[in-house]
């Protein structure tokens, strides 16, 4: 018997790179209702997790489940990991439960394209399967800054700044065809089993299956440039919730 796929839209509400946008229309709706569009028409369940009254009743639709989460877990700091536990934790849960993360600012997105996503993790037996753009550069080819003090060097001026390669296979002067490909995480729509999260304490597992998001749509909406991006993109295409063409 296959488990039930249920949605997690997690909605904070203290924004801070654009106020209260998790409300705020796009195209003449809210945001919020974007993604549950293709949440509901995808998913066995839907859950809203959110502190925030006026999320919640924005998000009141039929089939939705609200979860009001503590004030604890909304947080600038808080990541992903606690927020998702407790909210499937507020539901009955069942080994084979497959959960969908459906983050509202990637409004975008097609029914048929979670229901894909679902299918590769079905069939791939994998833990979890993560949306991801490639990325030209190489993670191979990547520094991290690091303290002055890990390189003992306390006459260093106050602006030097200390390099260290980013990954145990560095090879910045070697060329880009021999080097590993990268991808980076887009949050656009993520998947994984009921039994990672739970028993693993993790929201991808070991055994990760990527999935080619579709560039122009993965739109991460952080500031008032990215919002006005999205808001021409859905006039020029004539987008509404549902109703992502191409």
């Amino acid at each position: 018997m296959a488990g039930r796929v249920i949605a997690i839209v997690p909605a904070r509400g203290g924004s801070e790179g654009i106020a209260h946008k998790n409300v705020r229309p796009l195209a003449g709706v809210p945001l919020i209702r974007w993604t549950l569009a293709s949440a509901l028409a995808a998913c066995d369940e839907v859950i809203v997790s959110s502190e925030d009254d006026e999320i919640l009743d924005v998000a009141t639709m039929a089939n939705v489940r609200l979860h009001r989460r503590s004030p604890m877990l909304a947080t600038a700091r808080t990541p992903d990991l606690p927020v998702i536990v407790d909210a499937y934790r507020a539901i009955a849960q069942e080994p084979d439960d497959l959960l969908v993360l459906l983050r509202p600012t990637s409004p975008f997105r097609r029914a048929e394209e979670i229901r894909e996503v679902v299918e590769s993790l079905r069939m791939t037996g994998a833990d979890s399967v993560r949306s991801v753009l490639r990325v030209q550069a190489s993670a191979q080819k990547m520094y991290r800054a690091v303290s002055p003090a890990r390189h003992r060097d306390d006459r260093a001026e106050p602006d030097v700044w200390y390099l260290e390669p980013a990954t145990d296979r560095h090879r910045a002067n070697h060329p880009r065809q021999t080097l590993v490909k990268t991808y980076l995480a887009c949050g656009f729509i993520d998947a994984l089993r009921a039994d990672v999260l739970l028993g693993c304490d993790s929201l991808e597992g070991d055994v990760i299956v990527g999935w080619a998001a579709p560039v122009e749509r993965a739109i991460e909406l952080d500031d008032e440039g990215d919002w006005a991006r999205a808001e021409a993109l859905a006039a020029e295409k004539g987008w509404q919730p549902g109703e992502i063409g191409e």
